[in-house]
């Protein structure tokens, strides 16, 4: 098996309508199997490593509009991950900041959150 091999495929199912992510996902795990098929002394190096898989897509974010956001924190209250929400909603925060928070992270007289880690 050669680059121009694993290049070959990836294409051709790209060409059979799979999405970019897909061909990520297939090449993830070819790559691995073949990195365990160098560990186990069956193959000499690793062709996937020669080879990068397509981009993913350009993703369009959507941006709820106030109403929105005022009609999801309405709903959203009476959960335990209200504040949570809230703070998504208004801080800009990543999914991964939003996640690492701990209490000792929140300064309610204050009025500040401070991010120092990511999950």
């Amino acid at each position: 098996m050669k680059p121009a091999d694993i290049q070959a495929l990836y294409a051709d199912r790209l060409r059979a309508g799979l999405s970019r992510r897909s061909v990520q996902i297939i090449h993830a795990i070819l790559h691995r199997a073949l990195n365990q098929a160098v560990d186990w002394g069956l193959i000499g190096h690793n062709p996937a490593d020669r080879v990068r898989p397509p981009r993913p897509e350009p993703g369009e974010m959507r941006v709820l509009s106030p109403e929105e956001a005022r009609r999801f924190l309405e709903a959203a209250r009476e959960y335990d991950y209200y504040p949570l929400f809230v703070l998504a909603l208004t801080m800009g925060m990543r999914l991964g900041e939003l996640l690492g928070l701990k209490w000792a992270d929140v300064d309610l007289e204050a009025g500040v959150v401070y991010v120092r880690r990511g999950l």
